[in-house]
């Protein structure tokens, strides 16, 4: 190896050990391309020794959002908890880390990630809608309905929110217990 790269023997033991240098499109890499191309560039600019903490925050917020296209969920959560550290309260990584959470399954975690998010930006409408979906997952329908409603005041077009809220209030209510929803969905007798 040695005799191979000549001068160049660090650059040489920083690709074989995997820690290229960031290279100059690695940044077009990270914020935007197929998510395995992303990932990889992402983390060469995470590791770089000579970037700012905001710019390795945002490269491990990126490479949050490829690992979650990559459905690498666990790693995902990891990716946006050190963005968070780097890059201070940031709504977006609460939510992608939220995200994370859910499809972990670990729903409690992902209402507090989304009601950070939500926070710091009031107007986040997929943050209010996820913490929607996360809080039925956790039997809380009130909370769910509420959110659902926040999200129809912030943008009316959202169809699966005022879908969602229209089943929650006919499954929990009672006011329009029948059909798919009457069978062992929380409908109260209505004979």
């Amino acid at each position: 190896m040695r005799t191979f790269c000549g001068g160049l023997a660090i650059l040489c033991a920083l690709i074989f050990w995997g820690q290229a240098p960031a290279q100059a499109d690695d940044v077009s890499e990270c914020i935007a391309s197929e998510p395995v191309r992303q990932v990889a560039a992402c983390t060469r600019i995470a590791r770089s020794q000579d970037i700012s903490l905001r710019n390795r925050g945002l490269a491990y917020y990126n490479r949050g959002r490829g690992n979650l296209s990559r459905r690498h969920f666990k790693t995902a959560t990891s990716d946006f908890t050190r963005a968070l550290r780097d890059l201070g309260e940031d709504a977006k990584s609460y939510f992608g880390r939220g995200v994370a959470y859910v499809h972990r399954g670990d729903y409690v975690k992902a209402v507090q990630d989304f009601s950070s998010a939500v926070e710091l930006d009031p107007s986040f409408v997929k943050a209010y809608y996820n913490r929607a979906f996360a809080y039925e997952r956790l039997g809380e329908h009130n909370l769910a309905r509420s959110d659902h409603r926040r999200v129809l005041e912030l943008d009316p077009t959202m169809e699966n929110s005022q879908k969602a809220l229209d089943r929650l209030s006919a499954a929990y209510d009672g006011s329009a217990c029948r059909g798919v929803f009457a069978l062992g969905q929380g409908c109260r007798n209505q004979a």
